[in-house]
């Protein structure tokens, strides 16, 4: 992920992109006990440059890696044996999900701007004709 320009913090890593913020967060499984596999899931969030945040978010929108790079698998199992083969698959992954942002930006702006949070990507039943 450092390698693609991310910094890390925990287990976050934010991303400074033109107008946006980029945060690739990993969010452990509440089922995980001491004993491998340790199960996770990777979360996306967008903030966009120069739109008001509410009060309790730092970001704009959000979703699910698997839902910005469809290939992707819902969630992931790390093991000793595999946590570098997994980090190489993983931030292949992330790298697909931030291709897919800026097409995505559009419709979380003109959400964001009316003060709404906005899954990523947003469904097109969440837009109504007048602010498309």
């Amino acid at each position: 992920m450092k390698a693609m320009g991310f910094k890390k913090q925990g287990r976050n890593f934010t991303r400074k992109s033109e107008g946006y913020t980029e945060l690739v967060s990993v969010q452990g499984s509440s089922w995980n006990s001491g004993d491998e596999p340790w199960h996770f899931y990777i979360n996306v969030a967008v903030a966009i440059d120069g739109v008001p945040l509410r009060e309790t978010s730092k970001f704009h929108a959000d979703g699910r890696l698997e839902r910005l790079a469809p290939s992707a698998p819902a969630a992931y199992d790390l093991t000793a044996a595999n946590l570098e083969s997994l980090a190489i698959e993983i931030s292949g992954y992330v790298m697909e999900a931030c291709c897919r942002i800026p097409d995505a930006l559009h419709d979380v702006r003109t959400r964001a701007l009316q003060g709404w949070y906005s899954p990523l990507p947003v469904p097109d039943t969440w837009l109504d004709e007048e602010s498309a």
